[in-house]
């Protein structure tokens, strides 16, 4: 039995989170999840960044939910 790309995802965003970095960059770590686990993710690591973090990810087709979380944001 294997491990889910999701699982994967949150696997390697989780490992990154432990180790409290000053940046945090993903590359499409949410793409292709589903818009609740996206949600989540999203929400987490709004909460990173609050708390003094800072974060840059790309991201691809977003809902609406997962878009209006971030506060800034470079349309390319």
């Amino acid at each position: 039995m294997g491990v889910s790309s999701g699982e994967r995802k949150r696997v390697c965003i989780g490992q990154e989170m432990l180790i409290n970095p000053s940046l945090l960059f993903l590359d499409g770590q949410i793409y292709r999840l589903d818009s609740t686990t996206a949600q989540l993710i999203v929400s987490t690591l709004w909460e990173l960044a609050i708390g003094g973090g800072a974060l840059m990810m790309t991201i691809h087709q977003p809902s609406t939910h997962v878009f209006n979380t971030f506060h800034k944001f470079l349309m390319l």
